[in-house]
């Protein structure tokens, strides 16, 4: 991608990331996260599907733009509640190193506080000391350590052992649930057997793990997910790497993608 000349602060077109067109939002989302370890399918198709599922507010969400319309920052923030996350956060190369990230996340954390949240809750990659350095400087403190897994080939099921279920008859998500696993019901498929249950989704040829019951019951799920959904690929995102799940999914040969560090950041601290 052809970076833009660096503009002067005073030439930077600061606003809310609605003014863009889904195609517009993931140039500027891909311009934000070049050269960073992970990447994203950024097509405008999957840009509306994140933001959708995790309820993101592109009102509230910041764009910075060259006059002609080049993407140089991008910040994503959902809203549940007076509970906020920040769903993406980056500048363009042109702009990085030159002391502008803390005023995107300034501009980012008012938005949050007019819209009435009392939290902000977030995940950096813990190999971006950078990153790590500037949301300390803000305020915001580690709650635990996480992880993205993915699961190996898994031996197939002959036959079905657990039966489809409506998600929105098992118990209710477990509150401490980190932001992208606590889906609304709509986006979930759930299987239930005596044994347990799994919520999940179908994303990009992945099937993305919500919750399991108990963490015995994960390599039945995985296998019984694997059966009904051939080609979709189980993944764990940022499970703490202190719970049985954790423990469980590398037990049975999960390969962590990511390690990354929880953080939140109390508003009335502002």
């Amino acid at each position: 991608m052809t970076q833009p000349q660096a503009p002067g602060p005073d030439e930077i077109q600061r606003g809310p990331a609605s003014r863009a067109s889904w195609a517009e939002l993931a140039r500027a989302m891909g311009a934000a996260f070049e050269g960073y370890a992970v990447t994203f399918p950024l097509s405008p198709e999957w840009m509306e599907s994140y933001c959708r599922r995790n309820d993101i507010q592109l009102e509230l969400s910041r764009l910075w733009t060259t006059s002609q319309g080049e993407p140089l920052a991008f910040a994503l923030l959902g809203l549940r509640g007076d509970t906020a996350w920040v769903g993406a956060f980056g500048l363009a190369t042109a702009l990085r190193g030159r002391r502008l990230a803390r005023p995107l996340l300034d501009e980012l954390l008012e938005q949050a506080l007019q819209a009435g949240a009392t939290r902000v809750q977030l995940e950096v990659l813990q190999p971006n000391p950078a990153a790590r350095h500037l949301y300390a400087s803000a305020g915001f403190k580690t709650l635990r350590e996480v992880s993205f897994l993915f699961a190996p080939p898994l031996s197939r099921l002959h036959e079905p052992q657990m039966g489809p279920v409506d998600p929105a008859e098992l118990p209710p998500p477990d509150p401490a649930l980190i932001w992208q696993r606590q889906l609304p019901m709509s986006y979930l498929l759930a299987l239930q057997n005596p044994r347990g249950w799994v919520r999940y989704r179908l994303e990009n040829k992945k099937a993305v793990v919500a919750e399991v019951s108990e963490a015995k019951i994960l390599e039945l799920a995985c296998r019984e997910i694997q059966m009904r959904h051939a080609g979709h690929e189980p993944t764990l995102p940022n499970e703490s790497v202190d719970s049985p799940l954790y423990t469980e999914a590398i037990r049975l040969g999960w390969r962590e993608r990511a390690r990354q560090e929880a953080m939140e950041l109390e508003l009335q601290c502002l």
